[in-house]
């Protein structure tokens, strides 16, 4: 960005674009974690009631990380 647009960001926000990305990021995260774990919670669930196998609940495991990985890898770098 110029200066001009900095300024303008700034005086129209009150904040640095800094500090706007640092928030969205931080945003970003929390709600791929709290994502991730509420569904390994249900999937936690499931295998507890006996409506999910144990090769199901690694399954899901296996893409809610790989999901938070590739995504915080994307976004994050």
């Amino acid at each position: 960005m110029t200066e001009a647009q900095i300024a303008a960001f700034q005086a129209a926000s009150l904040s640095k674009p800094e500090a706007v990305n640092l928030l969205m990021l931080g945003l970003f995260t929390s709600a791929m974690l709290l994502w991730c774990a509420w569904s390994l919670l249900v999937a936690w669930q499931g295998v507890c009631r006996q409506r999910l196998s144990w090769q199901g609940f690694g399954a899901v495991v296996a893409r809610s990380v790989l999901l938070v990985l590739v995504s915080f890898w994307l976004v994050l770098s």
